[in-house]
């Protein structure tokens, strides 16, 4: 039994998103993981971002920047970024904590989130409503994700044997 999260079409959301309000230079800042990873949500949404960009004409202003997951590294990595000569109007960041850094180091560097810089984030934590922060984010639902987990464990338990799988469609927020 599998409760997934479609995050392909998560990341196309916030491609389109991002694409009508007029960004095109848009960045993917991924987690920086070795080993098999194909199943992985950070490869779905890298996979969901790609697909994205080339129906939107943009193949050319695609960048996908893989980023380590300690504060420091990746705070290295997004001023890297944001001072680069290319710097992106956009960064789509694989999850939230990541988006939350991208603001910090944003705000350090004086630039202006969203007039300098647009950031997205994935998973819709409580911290995205916070004034400080007001982060765009997809919502997976993750109440529901969690209740239908449960359900297919109570289920199996009762005696199913058939395997059963959930995906449920993410939301812009």
């Amino acid at each position: 039994d599998t409760v997934n999260n479609d995050d392909q079409l998560g990341a196309t959301l916030v491609v389109q998103h991002l694409v009508a309000a007029g960004y095109k230079n848009i960045a993917y800042l991924a987690q920086g993981i070795e080993g098999p990873v194909e199943a992985m949500v950070t490869t779905q949404r890298e996979a969901g971002f790609r697909k994205a960009m080339q129906q939107a004409g943009l193949s050319r202003h695609l960048q996908v920047v893989s980023a380590p997951q300690t504060s420091r590294e990746l705070q290295n990595i997004v001023r890297h970024l944001l001072e680069s000569r290319n710097r992106p109007e956009a960064i789509f960041c694989w999850t939230d904590f990541v988006a939350l850094e991208v603001l910090s180091v944003a705000r350090e560097l004086g630039l202006k989130v969203p007039g300098d810089l647009a950031v997205v984030g994935y998973d819709n934590t409580a911290w995205c409503d916070l004034a400080q922060n007001a982060l765009t984010s997809i919502d997976q639902s993750g109440q529901v994700l969690g209740l239908q987990a449960a359900r297919l464990l109570i289920e199996r338990i009762k005696g199913r044997e058939n395997a059963e799988h959930y995906v449920i469609a993410p939301r812009l927020v």
